[in-house]
């Protein structure tokens, strides 16, 4: 975080809080989480900011202020929380998930997979961060570690749903129309209001169709 960025989160105080201090850094840190229950995220942030101020070694402060930094839409200042939270606690898996899904929306996908190869690293068994390495991997068109990373994740946890659907759509892209239809229809299987599966999986059925048509 670079000093005029770090000045708009919080100034870092010289010495370590008092017990006072901490008590009332808590009491801020249960309003903005409340804050974000209520999805008034701006107002979350500036109860974190606050709660921050009075105690600056609150990974899980720093990491909420991230996500609500990232609901109002300032994801690179979230990258800074995520990255603050990680200074302390370098294990704290939400943390790194939530950088690289950070990462991930700015379309910097080489950093997104650092991220995510850190959550899996500390927690192997995390589907989303499987699933989400793999969207990275499809993005910068490595599609053969994309498909690793979705039968990782499916390997986990069969009944993904979200799984089943990215494997779908990276075969469709891919040219494996009739096997993408057989993802879609698994993933729908185990969530039918999945919107995305539900239009990728008409698309699939239309281009089968429309190729058999024409033979």
């Amino acid at each position: 975080m670079d000093e005029g960025r770090e000045s708009q989160v919080v100034r870092r105080p010289s010495r370590l809080p008092t017990p006072s201090a901490l008590t009332k850094a808590a009491a801020l840190r249960v309003k903005a989480d409340r804050a974000v229950r209520s999805e008034d995220h701006r107002r979350a942030v500036k109860f974190y900011k606050r709660s921050l101020r009075l105690n600056t070694r609150d990974h899980i402060a720093w990491n909420n202020l991230g996500v609500a930094l990232a609901l109002v839409g300032e994801t690179r200042e979230a990258i800074d929380a995520y990255t603050e939270a990680l200074k302390i606690r370098s294990t704290y898996v939400k943390a790194w998930f939530n950088k690289g899904k950070a990462f991930q929306q700015l379309g910097m996908y080489p950093a997104a997979q650092i991220c995510y190869s850190n959550v899996i690293r500390l927690k192997p068994n995390t589907t989303a961060a499987w699933i989400n390495m793999g969207v990275a991997y499809r993005e910068i068109g490595q599609y053969e570690r994309a498909f690793e990373c979705y039968e990782k994740a499916l390997e986990v946890d069969p009944s993904s749903a979200v799984a089943w659907n990215n494997m779908g759509v990276l075969l469709a892209r891919t040219g494996g129309q009739k096997r993408a239809l057989i993802c879609f229809n698994k993933a729908l299987e185990h969530d039918p209001r999945l919107e995305e599966a539900l239009v990728e999986r008409e698309h699939v059925i239309a281009f089968i169709e429309a190729k058999r048509n024409t033979i």
